[in-house]
């Protein structure tokens, strides 16, 4: 806090007109007597801090824009980004906790990764997913993962997260570090014995439209016309039942 003998200086936001817009600036709430050019000057430069901006909308990567043919339309085209296999990872690593190495040792890998879906302007992508093992679908607790995405056909990684103790993981990519529009191949890999899930991103145009559906009835016995989702309204225009004795399309 800034302050001229003894008194505070409450900072303030103000407008003003120039050319017809709006401007705002911070200025101090002043006390009958004046401030000081220099004081004035300090208070500007502190108050720099009170604008907040947000990260402009992704676009498409240029190396990514190619549509095959040797033709790109950037404007309309969604790219569609796949990486062969499972990524070099590395090395094993080591179990936080002895009590994972034995539950890796009791069954199968069943990890999965929730599908990202996401507007270009959405601020945040959550990478996020479950590490199991077993038939019994024994949670990976406190335990590190890396996430790694398919960035022009080759695999990058964009981060390391840790399980909560529902073996639940999320990583969230926020300003230069979000994906850019494409659907692309996403991995995940536990760092204790490497083994890994691959699932899917796709990051949309905000003026693309998309259509949900479901197979079991979901969306519609709960009664909802759309749900929001990263940056999206989705609107459900079919749902059908297994076995088909029902649908709503």
């Amino acid at each position: 806090m800034l302050e001229e003998r003894g008194s505070s200086q409450n900072l303030q936001r103000a407008s003003a007109t120039r050319g017809g817009s709006e401007i705002l600036h911070c200025v101090p709430h002043e006390e009958p007597r004046k401030l000081s050019s220099m004081k004035r000057l300090l208070l500007l430069v502190v108050c720099a801090g009170c604008s907040t901006t947000t990260a402009p909308a992704v676009g498409v990567d240029p190396a990514e824009a190619d549509d095959g043919g040797g033709k790109a339309d950037t404007a309309t085209a969604v790219p569609e980004v796949t990486c062969g296999g499972a990524p070099d990872a590395g090395p094993s690593g080591s179990f936080r906790h002895w009590t994972s190495h034995a539950i890796s040792f009791l069954g199968d890998p069943r990890h999965r990764g929730r599908d990202l879906v996401a507007g270009a302007s959405a601020t945040d992508q959550r990478l996020e997913g479950w590490v199991s093992y077993t038939i019994a679908d024994k949670a990976l607790e406190d335990e590190d993962v890396d996430l790694f995405a398919c960035r022009g056909g080759a695999w990058e990684h964009v981060g390391r997260t840790r399980t909560d103790n529902e073996g639940f993981f999320s990583l969230s990519l926020s300003s230069a570090d979000r994906l850019p529009i494409g659907m692309r191949d996403l991995y995940v890999s536990v760092v204790g014995d490497r083994t890994g899930a691959a699932f899917l991103a796709y990051v949309a145009p905000d003026t693309q439209e998309l259509v949900a559906s479901d197979v079991d009835g979901t969306l519609t016995s709960s009664g909802s016309s759309g749900l929001e989702l990263a940056g999206y309204r989705w609107v459900l225009v079919c749902s059908v039942s297994i076995p088909m004795t029902s649908t709503g399309c």
